[in-house]
């Protein structure tokens, strides 16, 4: 695979062409973060009366960014990780319960890559094999974290119904 990337800073070393590399990296996931948070979070469309309001709502919404965002990179640079420390038993259950309708949950959390996926479904992301293969995006964690917040309150309620 060949690259050019094009840029107004000196690369006159091989540690300068680095650190330019890592700033433009660094700089992608910025992009994707506010792509998440206008798209996603609508956070351009809020019309608010106050700025105080607005503030408050933009504060709602860089959390939910982030944590789309955060899913997103974990699920990839740490997909081994377990979901238990990035969702509570409620979540994940549920997600496994909808997705795998036949298999009851399993007594520990998924991996992370497992937990995103099973989020992206809920977002309707298709999984395919082979040479087509391509992993969740943002756009569908983030609708399958909209679904996941009242699947885990309706599963909740479920247990605790049983459990009476």
């Amino acid at each position: 695979m060949e690259w050019l990337l094009l840029s107004s800073l000196p690369g006159d070393s091989v540690e300068a062409v680095r650190e330019i590399v890592e700033a433009y990296r660094k700089r992608f996931l910025i992009e994707v973060f506010f792509r998440v948070l206008k798209s996603g979070c609508r956070i351009e469309e809020r019309r608010f009366e106050s700025c105080h309001r607005h503030l408050s709502a933009l504060v709602v919404a860089l959390i939910i960014a982030w944590r789309v965002h955060s899913l997103s990179q974990i699920a990839q640079h740490e997909p081994e990780a377990s979901a238990r420390s990035h969702f509570e038993p409620a979540e994940w259950q549920a997600a496994w319960g909808v997705v795998n309708r036949a298999k009851p949950p399993p007594l520990l959390a998924p991996t992370m890559g497992e937990m995103a996926r099973l989020v992206a479904k809920l977002g309707g992301w298709i999984q395919r094999g082979g040479k087509s293969y391509s992993p969740p995006g943002v756009q569908t964690l983030w609708q399958g974290l909209q679904r996941l917040s009242d699947l885990a309150s309706a599963w909740s309620l479920s247990r605790q119904e049983t459990c009476m």
